[in-house]
């Protein structure tokens, strides 16, 4: 053999090992995806939004709660009392958590867990759930953050595999629980609203929607309500954000007496807001009884919502009397002027009678003269 074969068989040789190296290495790689794409799987596969009715974020001894009820996710804030939560907010926590997905793999192991705040006692500790009593949520816990300050490192409760999440929101999660209230004083739907009563320094009236959808005065009963300013009020008054809830215990203090007050019975609810004067600092309070909490809102969100009698009336309930007078006098003067022509075309048909008989003489004069 020469040395010239020899070379090409030897080159031949590299080339085949050098396939069968980025072969393995190809396999390998694949194995790695494949195990890597089992691990960064979504933490809640089965978890659907209109499953989740809880959520429980604790750490370091405070907790807070929120459960739907309703439609309508609600925040605790003591034994007794749950109150409406932000719908943004609640949005925002229902969007990040289902399909949360890891975006890589960190470290594996129990002795891992204390080195990224994800033991038991450092973690901040959520629970997703059906609703306050089930017994087997999805539980996820959630450590420090990340090197870039946008990301943090999470487990699976029960697992030592530690992930790290793309998006961190610690802070959001671990507000105090008045921080998740919603700021709308009235955030009903308008159309659940049947019956309103409206009072003002100087009178009392009251509205019902009928089976038809329209709106009528029951007090006083003797005018005709505008269904579009009453929609439209509605609207406009579920549309309020005040700047800041207030929690003082002398609340009357700040309302009493109110400048006016809307009842309305939402469904089979009774809700009652009473609005005080407006301050010298062009602010306005407002006090929601059912809520027990009150609002402070600027003076100008109010300008152009209807509270006086004249504001809710249909303006163009007189244009229809007067429209009918109208024809009615069109009506009379169609008729003295057909009647007027008339006589004045019998006039005219007698004196032409009177005439022939005129001529008629003549002639009989003049036949006797000849």
């Amino acid at each position: 053999m020469t040395r010239k074969n020899l070379s090409f068989l030897v080159l031949i040789l590299a080339i085949v090992i050098l396939g069968i190296l980025f072969s393995l290495a190809t396999l390998s790689e694949r194995r790695i995806e494949r195990v890597k794409e089992k691990e960064l799987k979504a933490f809640f596969p089965g978890l659907k939004e209109e499953n989740l009715g809880y959520v429980k974020f604790e750490k370091d001894g405070k907790v807070t709660q929120l459960k739907k009820e309703n439609d309508r996710w609600l925040v605790k804030l003591s034994e007794e009392k749950w109150f409406p939560a932000n719908p943004v907010d609640t949005q925002e926590m229902l969007s990040y958590f289902i399909d949360l997905k890891p975006a890589e793999v960190i470290a594996k192991g129990e002795d891992k867990l204390e080195k990224f705040d994800l033991t038991e006692e450092k973690a901040l500790k959520v629970y997703l759930a059906t609703s306050p009593e089930d017994e087997n949520p999805f539980r996820l816990n959630i450590g420090k953050t990340g090197p870039d300050f946008r990301s943090t490192y999470a487990v699976r409760a029960g697992d030592t595999t530690v992930f790290l999440l793309s998006e961190n929101k610690n802070s959001t999660w671990q507000k105090e629980p008045k921080e998740w209230r919603d700021k709308y004083p009235f955030r009903e739907r308008p159309e659940l609203v049947s019956k309103i009563t409206v009072t003002n320094q100087k009178e009392t009236f009251t509205l019902e929607k009928s089976k038809e959808g329209i709106w009528e005065f029951t007090y006083p009963g003797d005018k005709t309500a505008d269904s579009t300013v009453v929609s439209e009020f509605l609207s406009r008054l579920a549309n309020l954000v005040a700047m800041s809830l207030v929690d003082e215990p002398n609340w009357e203090e700040k309302v009493e007496p109110p400048d006016f007050t809307y009842e309305l019975k939402v469904l089979d609810r009774d809700v009652s807001l009473r609005v005080s004067s407006e301050t010298e600092d062009s602010k306005r309070y407002v006090y929601n009884d059912e809520l027990e909490q009150l609002y402070l809102l600027s003076a100008s969100t109010w300008v152009g919502i209807p509270r006086n009698l004249d504001e809710f009336v249909l303006k163009e309930e007189k244009k229809p009397a007067k429209k009918e007078s109208d024809e009615q006098g069109k009506t009379v003067e169609k008729d003295a002027k057909d009647k007027g022509a008339k006589e004045a075309k019998k006039g005219k048909g007698s004196g032409d009678e009177e005439g022939k008989k005129d001529e008629s003489k003549v002639e009989e004069r003049k036949e006797k003269g000849k």
